[in-house]
């Protein structure tokens, strides 16, 4: 149980697991402490320990059966998250880390995406995109299992728009991954009638070509129609993001004119909406198009 804890552990945390078990807590961990299997984290406390070698860990870990791991996962995730032991750990990284080794897979996605955006705005971008993966990868499994029920879509829609956004806005563009993301989150986002989030992904699938000169005409093609498409469908906001989005790939094209007259476009549209109340800046859309 300590090892999947972690390296480091809290003896309160197991009192708690081990609970119904019929185990001596303090007996054993003094006689793991005698072999130095453990150790304290600290002189001056006696809560909190750590495993001498990561190594001692994994194999005490690898010992246990998966079904057991599993298990064990979703009491650690779940006594964190009412409140067991220390609160301060119940933080949604290490909750995402136990709920995506347990059965319980909703609970899962549902807590990586809360730690990809934590990570995000810490900011870790590395760590964000790994987190956005795992929610992805799990809600697509689940997915499969829930006969296409609409809250795992919408978080399968999260997951693999929040993974395209950080690979284009901080990560590597070159991410293959990404262009899956991005299709298969707007493929989600259609048909839920989610227009904001396909519109995104739709600038974003553009920006992620143009890093590849090979298909920069083909990523440029792309943005342009994701403004065209914002246009018809009355979305000022959505146009005016993926326009600057359009400009920048002018100026690396050399086609500083278009580059211009689209930036100038841009700016009034920003200028006109800092002006108006919130209920008139949809008005914008008739006098943009």
């Amino acid at each position: 149980m300590a090892a999947v804890l972690g390296r480091q552990f809290q003896r309160p945390q197991l009192v708690q697991l081990l609970a119904d078990e019929q185990v001596d807590v303090e007996h054993e961990l003094a006689e793991l402490r005698r072999r130095g299997v453990i150790h304290r984290k600290s002189l001056f406390s006696d809560d909190e320990y750590r495993f001498g070698e990561s190594l001692t860990q994994e194999v005490a870990y690898e010992s246990l059966l998966h079904r057991q791991r599993r298990q064990l996962h979703g009491r650690v995730a779940t006594m964190l998250e009412t409140g067991g032991g220390d609160p301060g750990l119940a933080r949604p990284a290490l909750l995402a880390h136990h709920f995506a080794r347990s059965d319980d897979r909703a609970r899962a996605v549902e807590t990586l995406l809360k730690a990809g955006a934590e990570a995000e705005q810490m900011p870790s971008y590395r760590t964000a995109l790994d987190l956005y993966r795992q929610a992805w990868e799990i809600g697509e499994a689940l997915l499969s299992d829930a006969s296409g029920e609409e809250r795992v879509q919408r978080w399968v829609m999260e997951a693999t728009a929040a993974f395209t956004r950080v690979t284009v806005l901080y990560g590597s563009s070159t991410d293959p991954d990404a262009e899956r993301a991005a299709l298969r989150g707007r493929e989600l986002a259609q048909a839920l009638g989610d227009k904001n989030t396909a519109g995104l992904l739709r600038t974003m699938h553009g920006m992620l070509l143009t890093v590849d000169p090979e298909r920069f005409a083909e990523g440029v093609a792309i943005t342009e129609a994701a403004v065209a498409e914002a246009r018809q469908s009355d979305d000022i906001v959505q146009a005016l993001s993926a326009s600057r989005a359009v400009a920048w790939h002018y100026l690396l094209d050399g086609r500083f004119e278009k580059a211009r007259t689209t930036i100038e476009w841009v700016e009034r549209g920003l200028q006109e909406r800092s002006r108006l109340p919130g209920a008139a800046r949809g008005l914008l859309s008739q006098k943009f198009r």
